[in-house]
């Protein structure tokens, strides 16, 4: 038998992950834009935040280099195995500057395998500066992402650094997307704040709504046609989400549940892709059909990771 975990956080996971797939599949923007910014641009961008939290908090238990190595090592294959996977959409050796640059920062949604190792590696090597320090990294780099997010959106510059504002990889990346959410994860297990702070649904409700009505600020006062991934309440709406569901402390000794949220969040890009190749269906309609077929391949996924290891 395996050893006792948390399942809330593995339920959480699961819900996260469906998150994702709604968003990638842009939810109900073709019945509501409202209801379409709520979600997809306001609810479901706790997701990935709130993904990078779980991770730097089981993180702490990285105690020493060989540890540290064992983990990058974990994750590194993980990242490479998908890497190669995905590689008949994104390699060429026609446009090698953009290989080489998508290699190094992820096709797709594996962009967060890659930062989330980063991230990993920087904590390890400042885990023993003072709290304060950590603390005023995360607000930092945190408010300084969603700023050069915010004035590439509101087309501030005009040109090349316009251009640049608004690439993704600029913003949204290991040091002013990844780490901030990583390091916090890791900061809620070394000092116990899932034991000193609890979250109620009524506070829970009450953030989640914050969220939706920044989203719905940032559709009316700086764009209703572009995406802003960074919003400035994630950073209070995620560890608050983390947290009501830690508290929950369901414990079970399986882990198949945390590795279909896995499997799901890496396949369903190539299920969207090849659907969206072959069908032209409404945007909501799709989300439904792509979660259905991403479950299915997930299921078998977390079945083969346990004779391949590695793919999970």
């Amino acid at each position: 038998m395996g050893k006792s975990r948390n399942q809330s956080l593995d339920i959480l996971k699961i819900i996260l992950a469906v998150s994702v797939v709604f968003l990638h599949c842009h939810f109900l923007k073709d019945i509501s834009i409202i209801g379409y910014y709520s979600t997809v641009e306001g609810i479901f961008r706790l997701a990935v935040p709130t993904f990078l939290i779980i991770s730097g908090f089981y993180f702490f238990h990285i105690k020493d280099f060989k540890d540290l190595k064992k983990w990058v090592v974990r994750l590194g294959s993980l990242y490479l195995i998908w890497m190669i996977i995905y590689s008949p959409l994104w390699f060429s050796l026609n446009n090698l500057p953009k290989t080489l640059f998508t290699l190094f920062n992820g096709y797709y949604v594996l962009w967060y395998l890659i930062g989330a190792l980063f991230s990993g590696i920087i904590v390890y090597f400042i885990r023993n500066l003072s709290r304060n320090v950590h603390i005023l990294l995360i607000l930092f780099s945190f408010a300084l992402g969603c700023i050069i997010q915010l004035v590439g959106n509101l087309h501030v510059f005009n040109g090349i650094i316009d251009k640049v504002l608004n690439f993704n990889a600029i913003h949204r990346n290991f040091l002013f997307f990844c780490l901030p959410f990583f390091l916090l994860g890791y900061l809620i297990n070394k000092y116990e704040i899932f034991n000193k702070i609890k979250i109620s649904l009524t506070v829970l409700l009450m953030l989640l709504a914050l969220v939706v009505l920044e989203s719905n600020i940032n559709r009316i006062l700086v764009s209703s046609t572009e995406n802003l991934d960074q919003i400035f309440s994630l950073i209070i709406a995620s560890p608050a989400l983390f947290l009501y569901f830690k508290s929950k402390n369901l414990q079970g000794k399986t882990k198949d549940l945390a590795n279909l949220s896995t499997a799901i969040y890496l396949i369903h890009p190539m299920i969207l892709i090849a659907l969206a190749y072959y069908l032209t269906l409404n945007e909501t309609v799709i989300s439904f059909i792509v979660l259905g077929l991403a479950t299915i391949a997930g299921v078998l996924l977390v079945h083969l990771n346990k004779k391949l290891k590695y793919i999970l």
